[in-house]
């Protein structure tokens, strides 16, 4: 009998072990998921200064809320990749959540195969589909150039399944942005281009055939022409340059475009974080890579070597690397390294430990690399500090096949995480990388007769971010309609390429 209060109390004190054990645990992991969910709610305001970049994020979500994210990793998680966020503005926002509602209208439950062979004409539904050419650089920047004036003339935006973008790229709308396959693409590779028919003769169907060539397509930039266009149900971009500045000089697009874009310089950035998303294949690898050697602290310098105006740009040209080896140092980019005999005979001292630089190089010539990696691997540099050179692809020759363009879109990517970027002059491959990451990059000056100024820099410093519009093709019948507002505007915004001649930029 007087045994039960001891075992009463026995038990009890197992039971309170227990109690403690579980709040303990408790303790430990509550505070750590609050902390996940609320990140952001007590902070103070040195801390949210400090987390800043990462909170805009946060509060900006892509504007396609697809039910599944995770058939997409680069929509939830691509801006991660870069430095400084750069956030879709409000008006293009909305305008892109207007055009989705029209996307899903027109595309849902349409036969396309019906509406191209016998268009209704009470049908509201228009089109425009992208046709790809040339390289991957090419491809993505006519893509957003399609993408955009569809955008602007309210149709729907397709893309032809036959492509590499197709493979390379997640739709960015709720609803899917490719042709059927079933679809009858022989009407799309035998539509009647513009240049060969007058206006009067427009159809249900015609191309746009706007490359850097007099084709007749040119008078695509006169406004009547355009004004013709309204009526045809379907339209096939085929180009293989970048035509969104020029977007900027119709008088009928010029002021919705400054609303949507209030830094001009910045129009491919912002456009390109709702529309160039890799898909997961693509992506997987990026990071991969990224995590591998790029990750480490310390700053990243991108390159791009591409030698136009050249037989075989491929082919590896010493004086030419002789050009970027002075840029980089003369820039004080890089540290110039120094001789074995001035090794020998002086220390080479820095008051700490200073962070290894990292240098990304892409060419299809791999002795670029090569000869970078073994200049800084050989010589120690003036300051100390150590250079990592990396490549990650080394083709020799550039072809049409996806796995080319799997690894010319990791490159893309990678290059537009670094720090600092230096780029062949005219290279769409540079162009894309740059404006990814909104990056002002260094030109080298290694084109033709570059070399034999002497009077020329190595390499200079870009005006602005945003691609290069070679080949802009301005007609007499434009200036008609533009009012002195748009021309003063013009005069500050719209600059000559520091690259090439003829072109325009957006600065």
């Amino acid at each position: 009998m007087d045994a039960m209060p001891f075992v009463k109390i026995f038990l009890n004190l197992k039971l309170l072990k227990v109690v403690l054990v579980v709040l303990l645990f408790t303790s430990l992991l509550v505070p750590t998921l609050v902390i996940r969910n609320l990140s952001f709610a007590h902070k103070s305001s040195k801390d949210c200064l400090r987390l800043g970049k990462r909170a805009q994020f946060v509060i900006n979500p892509p504007i396609s809320n697809s039910p599944n994210a995770r058939t997409c990793l680069s929509r939830e998680f691509q801006q991660n990749l870069w430095k400084e966020v750069h956030t879709i503005p409000a008006p293009l926002s909305k305008a892109l959540r207007e055009y989705e509602k029209m996307h899903e209208r027109c595309y849902l439950g349409r036969n396309l195969t019906q509406a191209i062979l016998h268009p209704d004409p009470r049908d509201h539904c228009r089109y425009l589909v992208h046709a790809e050419a040339d390289g991957l650089g090419n491809r993505l920047l006519t893509l957003a150039t399609a993408f955009m004036y569809s955008l602007l003339t309210n149709r729907v935006f397709l893309v032809d399944r036959r492509g590499h973008l197709s493979k390379l790229l997640c739709e960015p709308f709720n609803h899917s942005w490719l042709l059927p396959e079933d679809f009858p693409y022989h009407l799309i590779d035998k539509a009647p281009k513009l240049g060969t028919i007058n206006n009067s003769e427009l159809g249900n169907i015609v191309r746009l055939f706007l490359v850097n060539a007099e084709t007749g397509d040119q008078r695509f930039f006169c406004p009547e022409t355009r004004s013709d266009l309204e009526d045809v149900p379907w339209i096939i971009w085929a180009s293989n340059l970048y035509y969104v500045p020029r977007l900027f000089t119709f008088p009928e697009f010029w002021m919705r475009l400054t609303i949507w874009f209030p830094d001009v310089s910045l129009t491919f950035t912002q456009l390109s974080k709702y529309l160039l998303l890799p898909q997961n294949h693509v992506w997987h690898k990026i990071t991969r890579l990224r995590s591998s050697y790029l990750s480490t602290p310390g700053k990243q310098l991108g390159m791009q070597v591409r030698l136009h105006h050249r037989g075989d740009p491929a082919v590896f040209h010493r004086p030419s690397l002789e050009r970027i080896l002075q840029c980089l140092t003369e820039n004080k980019l890089l540290s110039s390294v120094v001789n074995a005999d001035f090794a020998k005979n002086n220390s080479i001292r820095y008051e700490e430990p200073k962070k290894p630089i990292k240098v990304m190089v892409t060419s299809l010539q791999v002795k670029y690399y090569e000869e970078l990696k073994n200049n800084f691997m050989n010589y120690p540099t003036a300051d100390g500090r150590l250079i990592e050179v990396h490549t990650f692809s080394s083709d020799g020759v550039q072809t049409d096949s996806l796995e080319q363009a799997v690894n010319a879109m990791v490159e893309i990517w990678l290059l537009s995480t670094s720090d600092v970027f230096v780029s062949s002059s005219c290279s769409t491959f540079g162009y894309v990388a740059q404006a990814l990451a909104g990056l002002r990059p260094y030109i080298l000056n290694i084109q033709g007769d570059d070399l034999e100024n002497c009077e020329l820099t190595a390499c200079s410093v870009g005006q602005s971010s945003d691609p290069c519009n070679h080949y802009p093709f301005f007609r007499d019948c434009e200036d008609l309609e533009k009012t002195k507002a748009h021309f003063e505007w013009e005069k500050i915004h719209i600059k000559g390429c520091q690259d090439e001649w003829e072109g325009i930029q957006l600065a």
